[in-house]
Parts: C-alpha cells; sequence; structure tokens
C-alpha cells in the first residue's frame, strides 16, 4: 500500500486519507476491506487489482476506465446477438452468421 502514496509515511498516508495513523498501521498489516482498496485507488490512481496482488499495470489509465453500466450493456448485447442468431436459425431451419447490433440497417442493405 506504501508504494500506491509513493512511499511516503503512515502519518503521512494518514493525512490524505483523513484516517489515523494507527488504522494505516492496521492496513500495512493486510487488515484491509474492498471500499478501502477503492478508496485507496481513487485517491491514487492505482489498479484496484494492482492494489490487492501486486501484479498487472499498477496505474489506471483513463482508456480503461469503464463503468459498471458499460460492462452491463456489453455483456446484454451479446446475449441478445447469441438469442436473436438462434432465433432466426430455428425459423430459417439452417445455421445463420451472427447479427452485429453494432451496424445500420443501411449496412445490411448494402452488403
Amino acid at each position: 500500500m506504501r508504494a500506491a502514496f509513493g512511499g511516503i509515511s503512515n502519518v503521512e498516508i494518514a493525512d490524505e486519507m483523513k484516517k489515523t495513523p494507527s488504522a494505516i498501521t492496521n492496513y500495512m498489516d493486510g487488515r484491509v476491506t474492498l471500499p478501502l482498496v477503492m478508496e485507496i485507488s481513487k485517491l491514487t490512481g492505482c489498479s484496484v487489482d494492482w492494489l490487492l496482488t501486486g501484479e498487472g499495470e499498477k496505474f489506471i489509465t483513463q482508456e480503461k476506465q469503464i463503468t459498471l453500466d458499460e460492462v452491463f450493456e456489453s455483456k446484454i448485447r451479446i446475449i441478445v446477438q447469441e438469442e436473436l442468431s438462434k432465433q432466426l436459425q430455428k425459423e430459417r431451419g439452417r445455421p445463420s452468421l451472427p447479427l452485429d447490433l453494432n451496424n445500420s440497417d443501411e449496412d445490411y442493405k448494402a452488403a
């Protein structure tokens, strides 16, 4: 955790986090919660994965920051595409190509 804060002392970390130095000592000893890890990530820009495991990229880049809504939207889009493709296959009685919901109607007319 100290590396996330650039190696500063527990007292300095405590000041930044608005916590007591003894609480920071507890965190340094491994007594952390997920909300605390999320708070440290937000304060330092370090990735949650790196904070928890010490592996992977240390800092979060802007391109990699995605919202939970974006994750759900992507997963829902995949499920809908698969289900529509299955339904078309059933109706046609033969395999069909997967649908791409990212393309407009114009894209299909041109094909």
